[in-house]
C-alpha cells in the first residue's frame, strides 16, 4: 500500500504534463477537454484526501493550455532541486566538460557559515 501511495503524485505529475503537452490550445476539442476535467478531478480528489498540501502548475509553451492546484501558493523545494541539479551533471558530462567517473571533494568553504561558527566556539 505505502509504494502505491508513494507513486501516486509521480503518476498524476506525469499524466498532467502528458496532458499538458498534448493539449492543443486554450479553446480545447471535446476530448482533450474532457480528459483535462477528468485529471482535475482526480488531483483534487487526490488533494482532498492528502493530509499535506499539493499544489502545481504545468504550462504547454506551444498551446498556453494549463493545469494547475494552487498556482500561486509557495511551496519549498526541498529534494526536487536534485532533479534540476542532475541533469545539468550530466548534461556537461554528456558535454565533456566533466568527468562523472572521476572522484572529487567538495571545495573549501569560502566565508563562514554555522559550521565554522561551531568549530570556532569548540577551540
Amino acid at each position: 500500500m505505502e509504494a502505491a501511495v508513494t507513486r501516486r503524485p509521480l503518476a498524476l505529475a506525469a499524466a498532467a504534463l502528458l496532458l499538458a503537452v498534448s493539449a492543443s490550445g486554450e479553446n480545447l476539442p471535446a476530448k482533450p477537454a474532457h480528459l483535462l476535467a477528468k485529471l482535475r478531478a482526480r488531483v483534487e480528489a487526490v488533494d482532498a484526501r492528502l493530509d499535506g498540501l499539493l499544489g502545481f502548475y504545468v504550462r504547454d509553451l506551444t498551446t498556453g493550455a494549463t493545469i494547475e492546484l494552487r498556482p500561486d501558493e509557495v511551496f519549498p523545494t526541498a529534494s526536487s532541486i536534485k532533479l534540476a541539479v542532475l541533469y545539468e551533471l550530466y548534461r556537461q558530462a554528456e558535454e565533456g566538460r566533466i568527468d562523472v567517473g572521476e572522484s572529487t571533494r567538495p571545495p573549501l568553504p569560502r566565508v563562514g557559515g554555522a559550521a565554522s561558527c561551531r568549530s570556532s566556539a569548540t577551540a
